[in-house]
């Protein structure tokens, strides 16, 4: 058996976050990988597999080029950020960047995600 594709990319520093997040998305028949830092992040941004990249920003530092950078790695693939309004004029611009306030229910998150799965299949 091949192992599945991942789909989406989680990167957050605390490993609680991206452990329930990528399990819930598993419940939802979706494969995560998770990324603890930037750099891993970048590097599954740059292997071109993942269709959604989810970046949960409380707990990582240097977000401005952090989130800037992984925008490009990302060549107009969808950036999805979670993070607190002092985080906001961090985020990149872009028609592919969307932001979700901070604190979020990981069940919105879920269902937002399934919602964009749902529209790229159809």
């Amino acid at each position: 058996m091949e192992p599945l594709e991942p789909q989406v990319l989680v990167l957050a520093a605390p490993w609680p976050i991206r452990a329930l997040l990528r399990a819930a998305l598993r419940e939802q028949a979706l494969h995560a990988v998770g990324a603890e830092d930037w750099a891993s992040a970048l590097s599954w941004a740059h292997d071109e597999r993942t269709r959604l990249t989810i970046v949960y920003l409380p707990g990582l530092r240097g977000a401005a080029v952090g989130l800037e950078g992984l925008r490009r790695a990302l060549k107009g693939r969808p950036l999805w950020v979670v993070g607190s309004p002092r985080d906001y004029p961090f985020l990149p611009q872009g028609a592919e960047v969307r932001w979700f306030p901070f604190p979020l229910l990981l069940e919105r998150l879920v269902e937002e995600v399934k919602r964009f799965f749902a529209e790229e299949l159809s």
